[in-house]
């Protein structure tokens, strides 16, 4: 299965993912209020995701136009709260 990991900063995830599913091919990717247009141009020549994770969306709205991504998306928030 190939992921695009979509954050706000390079946090290093692909490593930490790839550890933990080695048949996941993940492509870590770092941008500020991009389009899923902009997102998708900065993928390799031959390698399209089958899914795409929006990592840390609480620090960053998802891409513009994400709905129109041709595979599953998820956003995962990371903010968390001291009581």
């Amino acid at each position: 299965m190939r992921v695009a990991l979509v954050s706000h900063r390079t946090w290093g995830l692909t490593a930490y993912a790839c550890a933990l599913a080695p048949e996941f091919d993940v492509l870590e990717v770092s941008s500020d209020f991009i389009t899923y247009d902009e997102l998708a141009s900065r993928y390799p020549a031959d390698w399209r995701p089958d899914a795409i994770v929006c990592w840390s969306i609480d620090y960053m709205p998802v891409p513009l136009g994400i709905e129109n991504a041709d595979c599953f998306t998820a956003g995962i928030g990371t903010w968390l709260r001291s009581r």
